[in-house]
């Protein structure tokens, strides 16, 4: 799951995508309407709602990106993905994030 920089938004991946039901996935904005972005499905094995991957608009402020980036840690670390969050606090610190 790369954590990637587009155009309009950095992707912040939380779960693989095939852990989802497939047609179940739902876009919502979070903070400022149609800035930032939450991906959420039903998961696969639960059939409960769960994030998939954040999408920081590229227009937010500094402070937001990183408390988008930090919601992303959170996320990680409650499902136990160490190396995911690593990889995440390298991309920062090199500035590719934010």
């Amino acid at each position: 799951m790369p954590f990637r920089v587009t155009e309009d938004y950095i992707h912040l991946p939380i779960r693989e995508a095939d852990e989802f039901q497939e047609s179940s996935f739902r876009t919502d904005d979070i903070g400022r309407k149609g800035f930032s972005k939450r991906v959420a499905g039903k998961l696969r094995s639960t059939g409960k709602w769960a994030t998939q991957k954040y999408l920081v608009s590229t227009d937010e402020s500094p402070q937001m990106k990183r408390s988008f980036v930090k919601r992303a840690i959170d996320e990680l670390r409650r499902l136990g993905r160490s190396p995911q969050i690593e990889k995440l606090r390298m991309k920062v610190r090199s500035g590719e994030l934010i």
